[in-house]
């Protein structure tokens, strides 16, 4: 369903065809920071504010809000220019999960959910040395708006992903909300837990 990318190199020039990828990566990216610099005024405790705090100055240090520059390898510039050719985004409404997963190995992941009426087709996808590899695909009964609930954030420690989470909801070429959760404060009840431990 959904066609492999090869990496752009960092001397890729960027085409008038990509300006609306690169569009969509901007926005994202400024929400991401916002959503960022919020979670730091509302945390809970002294400790998950130094934890978003640490989060906000590791974005700041790699420029994620400078993705039109020609050193661009941004991960979220190449899976969405790999899916765009085969996920026609206009018009719809769409979520992707972000899932970082740290150890000796650090895993990126990303499920990219496509909303039809109360079906939605769920594509995981992992990155693998230069490009994203689509690992498998099902459908589930599920709603956008039934993706993300006040009660999926939960205390420090108490949740159950071990690595970051960033939620981003999307209608068609603009991101319209993005929660980030730092590891272990994911509730393990939510819908968002459910998708990424499939």
């Amino acid at each position: 369903m959904f066609s492999a990318l090869c990496i752009v190199l960092s001397s890729v020039i960027f085409s008038k065809s990509d300006s609306s990828v690169l569009d969509l990566v901007n926005a994202w990216n400024r929400m991401s920071l916002n959503s960022l610099t919020q979670s730091i005024n509302l945390a809970a405790t002294d400790r998950e504010k130094v934890l978003y705090a640490d989060k906000v100055e590791s974005v700041s240090e790699t420029s994620i809000l400078e993705t039109d520059s020609l050193d661009n390898r941004s991960l979220r510039w190449l899976f969405l220019e790999q899916v765009k050719t085969e996920f026609n985004w206009n018009k719809k409404k769409w979520s992707v999960i972000e899932v970082t997963k740290r150890g000796e190995i650090t895993r990126f992941l990303n499920y990219l959910i496509c909303y039809n009426g109360n079906q939605a087709v769920i594509v995981e996808y992992r990155f693998y040395i230069d490009k994203w590899i689509k690992i498998q695909e099902w459908k589930e009964h599920l709603k956008m708006k039934d993706l993300l609930a006040n009660h999926d954030k939960t205390k420090l420690y108490s949740g159950c992903n071990s690595g970051d989470v960033v939620v981003t909801n999307f209608e068609t070429f603009h991101p319209t909300k993005v929660v980030y959760f730092i590891e272990y404060t994911l509730a393990k009840d939510s819908k968002v837990y459910g998708i990424i431990s499939h």
